[in-house]
């Protein structure tokens, strides 16, 4: 007697206890919240499948069909470009036409001089002149070599316009045949690079591949940063295009030469 007895444990109608009762209010409640958070947290997006908080996935380095599609027509784009008529740059055929403007122009002169010495010869008055119709006659014979010559110089000209009209006809109608693969081709590589810059920010944002960090530099420096985009386009162009999966270099390894790949890797190379 006089000592206290262990206290039997309560049912749960029974009131609290004292080490119940000393809890802070809402203790529960705030158990509940992080519960909740917990299974949030572990929860996978139903729309890209990535848990909140988890590292992106990395861009994907397999080429699906669709894309696979697109570098077909910028293949068939670029095959169609290159047998092409040449193109007549723009200051050569101008320079033609300004020739054939010219020596028109010479002749034009001197058709004009004839013309005026002819009718100066025909007056009854220039027998009384003697000396000034010897010298009207001497220019005359001059100005009629003179013509022979300009006519020659104009018929080279207009021959020499006339083959590059030809020539740029020629390549303006290949072209407008086949229009439709070229706009398809154009088009396909704006949505390739598209996807492109979406890669890149992709690699960017995750623990990038040893070839993307190392083998093109990133993050480059500040001052860099242009010429270091405009070289990860081209590497990761080249890659997908050609399936390339080398680990460290951009590029992998030198194609043979004359081949449609071992062009587009010096043009990656020198980008």
């Amino acid at each position: 007697m006089g000592q206290w007895q262990d206290s039997p444990v309560r049912a749960s109608g029974d009131s609290p206890t004292a080490e119940t009762a000393n809890q802070p209010r809402g203790t529960s409640g705030t158990r509940l919240i992080d519960q909740i958070a917990t299974l949030i947290a572990n929860t996978p997006c139903p729309h890209c499948g990535q848990t909140p908080g988890a590292a992106p996935s990395p861009p994907p380095e397999r080429v699906d069909d669709g894309e696979r599609e697109l570098w077909r027509l910028v293949a068939a784009g670029e095959r169609i470009t290159a047998d092409a008529p040449p193109a007549v740059p723009a200051e050569k055929l101008a320079k033609a036409r300004s020739a054939v403007t010219s020596v028109g122009a010479v002749l034009d002169t001197v058709n004009g001089r004839i013309t005026a010495i002819e009718e100066a010869l025909g007056t009854p008055l220039s027998w009384l002149l003697p000396s000034r119709r010897f010298t009207l006659a001497a220019q005359l014979r001059r100005d009629h070599d003179h013509r022979t010559l300009a006519r020659e110089q104009v018929s080279a000209a207009q021959e020499h316009l006339t083959r590059l009209d030809i020539a740029e006809a020629r390549r303006l109608a290949y072209l407008t045949k086949h229009r439709a693969a070229l706009d398809a081709a154009r088009k396909a590589r704006a949505e390739l690079d598209r996807h492109i810059d979406e890669l890149i920010h992709g690699y960017a944002r995750q623990a990038a591949p040893p070839w993307f960090r190392y083998g093109l530099g990133y993050p480059p420096a500040r001052e860099d940063y242009a010429s270091w985009l405009r070289r990860a386009r081209a590497a990761i162009a080249y890659r997908r295009r050609f399936g390339v999966h080398h680990p460290l270099e951009p590029l992998g390894p030198e194609p043979s030469p004359g081949t449609t790949e071992h062009r587009e890797w010096k043009a990656a190379r020198g980008a």
